[in-house]
């Protein structure tokens, strides 16, 4: 009984929402809940995400400051942190694979079908 269709907007009279309203899902007896999905898991792990998400901002944020001005933004000091080189090394992967699924499903919907 229970449709894991959270990507799906729900329309309603008034607006059109994205997920599900805030109540109760009726599932089958064993159909896991959509939370398996979530990023958060549970309310434990939600705290240290929750927790990580200003932090991860930043981080995205001075990736985009130094993109945008070469790294002269940088320190000599912030330049020569290897944290922040981490940090936005992780960013750069995460961007560039994004951009690469994002090409993927392009040419994917672009080649006729056979």
């Amino acid at each position: 009984m229970y449709r894991d269709d959270h990507d799906r907007p729900i329309c309603t009279s008034e607006k059109l929402l994205r997920g599900r309203p805030a109540e109760p899902v009726p599932r089958s007896a064993g159909t896991p809940t959509p939370c398996y999905r979530c990023p958060k898991k549970n309310p434990q792990e939600a705290a240290g995400v929750e927790r990580d998400l200003p932090r991860a901002k930043a981080a995205v944020e001075l990736y985009y400051q130094v993109q945008g001005t070469a790294g002269v933004c940088l320190s000599a000091e912030d330049a020569s942190d290897p944290i922040i080189a981490r940090n936005l090394g992780i960013v750069q992967e995460i961007i560039e694979e994004k951009q690469t699924h994002d090409l993927a499903a392009v040419i994917a919907a672009t080649q006729p079908d056979t």
